[in-house]
C-alpha cells in the first residue's frame, strides 16, 4: 500500500508546489515539508474514498439511522457506562504543563510495565523528553511498549518533525514499538490515546506527544485514574498493540468503564450510540465539548428531541479562528444552523492558534464520556478510538466546571445568516467536503 500512497502523493505534490510558487492560498503559506506532508494526507484521503466507494460503505444518512436504531428509546443501556471502584482516585487533568509533568512522574515511577498508545509523537522538545523517559524506564528493566499510527507518523516525518527518528530512538533504547496499520482496512488509523503504568495508573484523553499539547494555547483534557479500575484498560492496550480486532459487545457482560470503537463497526459505534442515549435519557442538561463537532443527522434529531423536553443542551467547539484544520471549517459551519435550529446553545472558542482539542460530554451531571473520539466524519469512518464511559457525579461535576470555564474563552453564536455566509465563503473547504468528506 505504501508504494501506491507514495505514487499518488507524488502526483499531488507537483501541483501543490506550483501553487506555492504562484502564491496561491493555502499552499503559499506552507513549508516544503508541509507540502510533502499534505500531499501524503491527500493521497491517503483520495485512496480511502475510492476504497469505501468500491466497497459500497454506508452513506452518512444510513449510518445516522443505524445509530438511532441501536440507541433505541429505553434510556442508557446499563453496560455502556461503568462505575469507578471505591478505591480509585480519579483526577481531571486540564492544565497542559501538568499533564506532561504527570507523565514524567509516572514514567519515573514505573516498576514493571509502561504502555503508551498515541496517534503520533514529534521530534520536538516534548517528544524528545518523552522518548528519553521511556528509554530510561526500559534500561532499568521495565517492559515499555508504544503503539502509534503508522501513516500519521510518516506524515510528521515528511513535514520535518522527526517522528520516525524518535521511533528509531525508542527501538534503539529497548522500547517495543508498533506502528499501527490494518492490512484489511488500509486507510484506517489508530487514534487511541492512553498511558497505563503497572496496571495501577491510567491516563486517557485527547493529548498527543508534541509541544503544542504541552503549551498554554491549546485546550485539552485527560482523565487520570489511580486504582483498581486502571487495569480495565490493559486488554484494550494489548489488542491495540497486537493489532487484534475488538470483541463484539455483550449486553450481558458487566458494565465497562473503558470502551473501544473501530470503523468496521461504524453502524453500531459505541460512543455515538451512547451520546444519543444520554441525550434521550437527560432530564436537565447535556454539555458537549468536542474539537470537531459536526451536525450528524442523528445528533441533530436527538438534540431537538431533548430541547423539546426542556433539556438545556450546550455545545462548545472551535471557531474558524481557533480551528487547526482550516479545510474543515466549511463542514463545521454548515452544521451550525441545524444545531441552533434544534435548540442547542452554540459556543465557539476565540483566539487564533488557541485550538480546542477536548472530546467529552456530560448528561445530567452524571453520565460521562471522555476520550479520543471526535464527533466529525473522520473519527467514526476511519479511526480506532477509546473513551472512558462512566456514571459518576464526581466526574460529571468536574467536567461541568471545566466546560463552564471554557465558556469564558468562547463567544456564543446566534446569527445563523452570518454563519451560513462564512460557510459559503470557504471555497476550498467546500471542494474537499464534496470530494473527500469521510476525511473531514
Amino acid at each position: 500500500m505504501t508504494d501506491l500512497v507514495d505514487a499518488v502523493a507524488t502526483a499531488i505534490h507537483l501541483p501543490l508546489r506550483a501553487m506555492k510558487r504562484m502564491g496561491v492560498a493555502p499552499a503559499a503559506s506552507l513549508s516544503d515539508g508541509e507540502i510533502r506532508g499534505n500531499a501524503q494526507l491527500l493521497s491517503l484521503a483520495t485512496l480511502g474514498a475510492l476504497w469505501h466507494l468500491r466497497r459500497r460503505s454506508p452513506p452518512w444518512a444510513e449510518v445516522s439511522r443505524a445509530w438511532e436504531q441501536h440507541a433505541g428509546s429505553h434510556g442508557v443501556d446499563p453496560w455502556r457506562a461503568g462505575r469507578f471502584d471505591p478505591a480509585d482516585r480519579v483526577t481531571l487533568v486540564t492544565d497542559n504543563a501538568e499533564a506532561f509533568a504527570l507523565r514524567t512522574r509516572l514514567h519515573a515511577a514505573a516498576a514493571r510495565t509502561l504502555d503508551v498508545a498515541t496517534y503520533y509523537l514529534q521530534g520536538d522538545d516534548t517528544g524528545r523528553a518523552v522518548v528519553s523517559e521511556l528509554v530510561a524506564a526500559a534500561k532499568r528493566g521495565v517492559r515499555v511498549r508504544l503503539v502509534a499510527d503508522g501513516a500519521i507518523v510518516r506524515k510528521k516525518q515528511l513535514e520535518g518533525l522527526g517522528a520516525l527518528d524518535r521511533i528509531e530512538d525508542l527501538r534503539a533504547g529497548g522500547v517495543e514499538v508498533r506502528l499501527w496499520h490494518d492490512a484489511a482496512r488500509p486507510y484506517d488509523a489508530n487514534h487511541r490515546k492512553l498511558l497505563l503504568v503497572d496496571g495501577a495508573h491510567l491516563v486517557m484523553g485527547g493529548r498527543n506527544l508534541a509541544d503544542h499539547y504541552a503549551g498554554s494555547a491549546w485546550r485539552d483534557v485527560e482523565l487520570h485514574v489511580h486504582g483498581p479500575s486502571a487495569r480495565t484498560a490493559a486488554a484494550l492496550f494489548e489488542r491495540t498493540f497486537e493489532g487484534r480486532p475488538e470483541p463484539a459487545f455483550d449486553p450481558a457482560a458487566p458494565a465497562a468503564l473503558v470502551h473501544a470503537t473501530t470503523p468496521a463497526d461504524i453502524a453500531s459505534h459505541g460512543t455515538f450510540v451512547y451520546l444519543l442515549q444520554c441525550l434521550g435519557a437527560a432530564r436537565r442538561t447535556v454539555d458537549i465539548e468536542n474539537a470537531y463537532l459536526f451536525a450528524h443527522d442523528a445528533l441533530v434529531r436527538a438534540i431537538a428531541s431533548a430541547t423539546a423536553r426542556g433539556v438545556r443542551v450546550r455545545l462548545l467547539t472551535n471557531s474558524a479562528e481557533s480551528n487547526d484544520l482550516d479545510y474543515a471549517n466549511h463542514r463545521l459551519y454548515t452544521g451550525f444552523g441545524p444545531l441552533l435550529d434544534a435548540g442547542a446553545e452554540l459556543h465557539l472558542r476565540r483566539g487564533r492558534g488557541r485550538t480546542l482539542h477536548c472530546k467529552y460530554f456530560v448528561a445530567d451531571g452524571e453520565w460521562v464520556s471522555l476520550g479520543s473520539t471526535n464527533l466529525d466524519y473522520y473519527s467514526p469512518r476511519h479511526c480506532t478510538e477509546s473513551n472512558v464511559q462512566a456514571r459518576s457525579d464526581e466526574l460529571g461535576a468536574a467536567l461541568t466546571a471545566w466546560f463552564e470555564a471554557g465558556l469564558a474563552d468562547a463567544e456564543r453564536a446566534t446569527d445563523r445568516a452570518a454563519l451560513a455566509r462564512f460557510a459559503a465563503s470557504q471555497t476550498l473547504g467546500r471542494a474537499i467536503d464534496a470530494l473527500l468528506r469521510d476525511s473531514q
